[in-house]
C-alpha cells in the first residue's frame, strides 16, 4: 500500500532536483546554456552591460533580460541595461536557463560636504571639514594625496591645522570600480574685524641717512630768496628814530644748505644761506636819501626739532635756532657823517639774525609736518578700478640714530558698499599680529602689512562691484570664439540644449573677497580668490539662457615692488580649481576635477595674459616726494621694502 507513495515522492524529487539544475545552470556547471560574461558576483561599472554565453541547444535565439538575443554556431551576445543595486542576468531557451549576479554601480561617488558651508567666513584658529560620501561601492577618500578616514556609514570629519587665509580643498572619493567623484569647498578662516576698524601698524617706514639728505634737499628751496624776503621786508622800517628810518629793499643769496642730523632722540636741523646781499635805504630826516647793501658770506642757523604725533598726526617743532653770520661787511653808498655807522651796523646784524631765525622756525618743521602729515590724513585711492577710501593717522613718529622712524594705523572702506555683502561677512580678514618688523635702511625702509592689503581688496569686494562677465571667449587651440557647439564637443550630453552658433559667456562674482596671503609654494606672497561663481550661459537672440554654474578658485603667486607711487605686483605662475556648485545639474559626461581644471585654464589664458603685470593699490605723491623699491621680501605677514626716497620739486 506505501509503495507507489514512496515511488511518487521519489520520483517527484529526482524532477525538482534536475529542474533545479537546469534553472541555476551556468558555463561553469556545464549546462545546455552557459554564461560566459559577467562573472557571478561582478561588480560592474556600468549600466550597459555586455552579456555572453554559449548554448548546447538547437535553437536560433535565446532570450536576456526580455530581448531575444540571435544563437550563431552555439555562441550569443547581447548589451542590456541594468537598474543599480544587485540584479540577476538570465539567459532562457526551451525550456533551459542560466543566471549569475551582479552587482551595478554605474555612479560616481559624492562627495558631500556639511560643514563649513561653501563660501563661508569661519572665525577660528584650525579648519573643521565635516561630511559623507554616498556610493555602493566605495573605497577610498583623498585630500590632496592623503588617505582621508571615513566611518561605515561614510561619515568624515577632518580637523585641519592650517593657517588664517582663503582656502579652497576638494577631496576626491574613488570606488571598486574606478569611478571617480570630487566635493570641495571654499572659505575664509580666521579673525575678521569691522571694515571702519584700523589696522595696527599697517605701515611701517623708517628713514635713514640717504633718505634724511633727500628730505633736507626738498627743504632748502624753502629757504629761498623768495621765501626770506617777505620776512625780512616784513620788518621795515628796521630802525625808526629821530634822525629818520632805515629799511630793507630786498634779499638775494645763491645757494641755500639743509643737513637734517639725529642726535639724542631730536633731530639737528643746520641750514646755511651762501653769499647773502641786503640792499637797503637811509631816509634821513634832513638830508638826502642813502642806500647800501649787507654782504654775508654764509648765514648759518642750528638749531633741535622734536618730532611726535598728536591725534594720530605727526607734530615737528623747534623751540629755539642759533644763527651767526660770518664775513658781515655793510657797503654805504655816500658819506657817513649823517648817521652814526655803528647804530646801522647793529641794527641790520640784528634785524637779519632774528629774521633768518624765525624764518627757519616757520618753514622747515611745516615742510616735514606737512609731507608725514599728508599720508594718513584720509584720501581716496583706486584698487582694480574701484574707490575706496583709507582713514587712519600715526601711531608713533621718533628719531633714531641713524633718522626718522614712524608707524601708522590705516583702515579702508568700500565707497558705496553693497548692504547685502556686507552683512553676511564678519568683516576684513587679519592676518597679522600688529608688530611690524624693523624696517632700518641707509635710504628708505618701509613695511606694508599684509592686512591693509586685505583691507584694501575686501573694500574693494564690498562694493559689489568685482562680479564681470566674459564674453565669447577665445579658444586658444582655433583661435576661434568660443560657441555652443564647442561646448557640446566637450559636453555631448548638451546637444539641443541651445542653438550651435549661439555665443558661450561666463559671469563671474566673487563669493568671497580675494585674499593676498603668504605663498605656499617657495614664492613671495599669492594673490587667491577662493570661490568665484561662474555661471556659463548661451546667449540666444541676445538674452542668457542658464547653463550651469561651477565655482572656480584662482590662485597666483606674485613678486610686488613700490616704484612710481604704486604697488605693483607681477604674476608669476597662476592656477585654476573648477568645480560644480551643484553636483545635481552636473552636465552627463561633463569634465571634473583635473580635467576642468585644464580646461577653464586654456580657456583663461587668453584673458590672463594682458593681466600679468597689475598695478593695483596707488600711493598719493606726498609733496613730490615718492620711493623706488623694486624688490620686496616678507617677513610676519609684511611686505619688506628697501630702497630710496625720491623727491621731485613741486610747485
Amino acid at each position: 500500500m506505501h509503495t507507489p507513495r514512496l515511488l511518487t515522492l521519489s520520483l517527484s524529487l529526482l524532477l525538482l532536483a534536475g529542474c533545479a539544475a537546469r534553472a541555476g545552470g551556468s558555463g561553469a556547471e556545464g549546462g545546455a546554456i552557459r554564461l560566459t560574461a559577467p562573472e557571478d558576483g561582478a561588480l560592474l561599472g556600468t549600466a550597459s552591460v555586455e552579456v555572453t554565453g554559449t548554448t548546447s541547444l538547437a535553437v536560433d535565439e535565446v532570450t536576456i533580460a526580455g530581448q531575444q538575443v540571435p544563437v550563431e554556431g552555439g555562441t550569443f551576445e547581447a548589451r542590456v541595461d541594468l537598474p543599480e543595486g544587485q540584479q540577476r542576468i538570465t539567459a532562457s531557451a526551451a525550456g533551459e536557463s542560466a543566471s549569475v549576479n551582479v552587482t551595478v554601480d554605474s555612479l560616481d561617488p559624492v562627495v558631500i560636504i556639511e560643514s563649513p558651508e561653501l563660501g563661508s567666513f569661519v572665525q577660528a584658529e584650525s579648519l573643521r571639514v565635516q561630511g559623507r560620501v554616498e556610493d555602493a561601492t566605495f573605497q577610498n577618500l583623498y585630500l590632496g594625496d592623503e588617505l582621508v578616514p571615513v566611518a561605515e556609514d561614510g561619515r568624515f570629519d577632518l580637523d585641519l591645522p592650517v593657517g588664517p587665509g582663503a582656502h579652497r580643498l576638494r577631496f576626491r572619493a574613488e570606488d571598486q570600480v574606478g569611478h571617480v567623484g570630487y566635493g570641495f569647498v571654499a572659505v575664509l578662516l580666521g579673525r575678521f574685524v569691522p571694515p571702519s576698524q584700523t589696522q595696527p601698524e599697517s605701515i611701517s617706514l623708517s628713514l635713514g641717512a640717504d633718505a634724511m639728505q633727500t628730505l633736507a634737499e626738498a627743504i632748502a628751496p624753502e629757504l629761498s630768496s623768495e621765501a626770506f624776503q617777505p620776512f625780512l621786508t616784513g620788518a621795515n622800517p628796521v630802525v625808526d628814530s629821530w634822525w629818520g628810518d632805515l629799511s630793507v629793499t630786498s634779499e638775494l643769496h645763491s645757494m641755500t644748505q639743509v643737513g637734517l642730523t639725529p642726535r639724542d632722540g631730536q633731530l639737528e636741523v643746520a641750514a646755511i644761506l651762501y653769499d647773502v646781499e641786503v640792499p637797503f635805504v637811509v631816509d634821513l630826516a634832513v638830508g638826502p636819501t642813502l642806500s647800501g647793501t649787507v654782504y654775508v658770506n654764509a648765514a648759518t642757523g642750528i638749531g633741535s626739532a622734536t618730532v611726535g604725533v598728536d591725534a594720530g598726526y605727526p607734530v615737528v617743532s623747534m623751540a629755539d635756532v642759533d644763527v651767526t653770520l660770518s664775513g658781515l661787511f655793510i657797503d654805504v653808498d655816500g658819506l657817513w657823517d649823517w648817521v652814526d655807522r655803528n647804530v646801522v651796523t647793529s641794527a641790520l646784524r640784528g634785524t637779519l639774525t632774528e629774521k633768518i631765525r624765525e624764518m627757519i622756525i616757520a618753514r622747515v618743521p611745516p615742510m616735514l609736518d606737512d609731507t608725514l602729515a599728508q599720508m594718513p590724513a584720509g584720501y581716496t585711492v583706486t584698487v582694480f578700478d574701484h574707490d575706496l577710501r583709507i582713514n587712519g593717522g600715526f601711531d608713533s613718529l621718533g628719531v633714531t640714530r641713524r633718522g626718522l622712524t614712524a608707524t601708522l594705523d590705516l583702515g579702508v572702506e568700500g565707497l558705496d558698499p553693497d548692504r547685502s555683502l556686507v552683512a553676511r561677512s564678519p568683516g576684513t580678514l587679519v592676518m597679522g599680529d600688529g608688530q611690524a618688523p624693523d624696517t632700518t635702511h641707509d635710504s628708505l625702509g618701509a613695511a606694508l602689512s599684509l592686512d591693509i592689503l586685505n583691507a584694501a581688496l575686501y573694500a574693494a569686494w564690498s562694493t559689489g562691484e568685482l562680479t564681470f562677465r566674459k564674453d565669447q571667449p577665445v579658444l586658444q587651440s582655433t583661435g576661434r570664439p568660443f560657441t555652443f557647439a564647442a561646448l557640446v564637443l566637450l559636453i555631448p550630453s548638451l546637444r539641443g540644449q541651445a542653438p550651435d552658433d549661439a555665443p558661450v559667456s561666463f559671469i563671474m562674482e566673487p563669493a568671497l573677497p580675494i585674499v593676498v596671503q603668504p605663498a605656499t609654494d617657495g614664492g613671495l606672497i599669492e594673490v587667491v580668490a577662493p570661490d568665484l561663481r561662474t555661471e556659463v550661459v548661451a546667449v540666444v537672440d541676445g538674452v542668457d539662457q542658464h547653463v550651469f554654474t561651477f565655482s572656480v578658485g584662482a590662485r597666483a603667486s606674485i613678486d610686488v615692488s613700490l616704484t612710481a607711487d604704486e604697488v605693483s605686483v607681477a604674476v608669476s605662475s597662476y592656477s585654476l580649481m573648477a568645480d560644480p556648485v551643484d553636483p545635481t545639474e552636473v552636465p552627463r559626461g561633463a569634465p571634473l576635477g583635473p580635467s576642468l581644471d585644464n580646461l577653464l585654464l586654456g580657456l583663461a589664458e587668453p584673458v590672463v595674459a594682458p593681466h600679468l603685470e597689475v598695478g593695483g593699490l596707488l600711493i598719493p605723491s606726498l609733496l613730490g616726494f615718492s620711493v623706488s623699491a623694486p624688490r620686496a621680501t616678507l617677513e610676519n605677514n609684511y611686505l619688506l621694502f628697501e630702497g630710496t626716497l625720491l623727491h621731485e620739486r613741486v610747485e
